[in-house]
């Protein structure tokens, strides 16, 4: 009669099983390496401007901005043979991330929902940002373009113009009746006259004159290669509401938006 297996020999046995191995269980050099972990969205708003001279001697230039969300962003610019209004989806693209379109909100010409438009990836402090699909930077001068964090908007101060007109200019624009119109326009280096590097405001103020706001206007440039809105110039004139000519002779404003003051006199006679 066989005698029973002491427990310290099905201890052995059961350890020499394990020390063999199992020929259907994976040993470390055969498991699966973990998949690398998607690369974290860049959340912010990035540019990249392009800026060159025409065969007519004209300068121009375009801006792309990239709005970027945690999981979906937005693609804008407007240029001479490119307008671009687009938003997509973010989807893992090895170590980076593809901009997949999904709204076409008015792009000349038409892009598609679904498209691989780009593939974004960090470079030191901008993003590396390649067209795919056959989209193209517009005189971009290579296939991958660099984008910038957007500044914060420059604001200008909010001032006050308290608008005086005489007692014959009062009565000739009550008679009208005629209002007194606020031409405030703030500029910067770079444009041209047709293409002016510049923003308006424009306000109204009633026959009697008083006191307006003017308020915060942003700074940025209009154009692509233009500088900051560095200057400030005010202009006050008759509405033409009742008469085709301007009716007022008004003391100008002028000087740098990084110095107004808070509140400004102007004076205005009858031509």
């Amino acid at each position: 009669m066989p005698r029973p297996a002491s427990a310290a020999g099905l201890l052995v046995l059961v350890l020499s099983g394990c020390a063999g191995g199992d020929p259907a269980a994976p040993t470390p050099s055969s498991a699966p390496a973990p998949a690398a972990a998607a690369p974290a969205a860049p959340v912010g708003s990035w540019t990249y401007r392009a800026a060159w001279t025409r065969p007519d001697g004209q300068a121009t230039g375009i801006e792309y901005q990239l709005d970027v969300q945690e999981s979906s962003a937005s693609f804008r610019a407007g240029g001479v043979q490119t307008q671009v209004n687009v938003g997509g989806r973010l989807e893992p693209d090895g170590a980076a991330l593809a901009f997949v379109t999904d709204a076409d909100q008015g792009s000349v010409p038409p892009i598609a929902p679904g498209t691989r438009l780009l593939r974004i990836e960090r470079n030191g402090e901008g993003l590396q940002v390649t067209p795919q699909a056959g989209f193209a930077f517009e005189n971009a001068g290579g296939a991958t373009s660099v984008f910038f964090a957007a500044a914060a908007p420059n604001r200008s101060t909010p001032f006050q113009l308290t608008i005086t007109p005489d007692d014959r200019a009062r009565a000739r624009l009550e008679s009208g009746p005629e209002d007194i119109e606020v031409l405030v326009t703030f500029s910067g280096s770079g444009g041209t006259p047709e293409s002016p590097n510049e923003r308006e405001v424009r306000l109204l103020l009633g026959p009697k004159g008083g006191t307006l706001e003017v308020p915060a206007t942003e700074l940025t440039p209009t154009l692509p290669d233009g500088g900051p809105l560095t200057d400030v110039l005010v202009s006050v004139y008759s509405a033409r509401k009742s008469a085709p000519d301007n009716l007022l002779s008004c003391t100008l404003v002028s000087g740098q938006t990084a110095a107004l003051q808070a509140t400004y006199d102007v004076s205005c006679t009858l031509i």
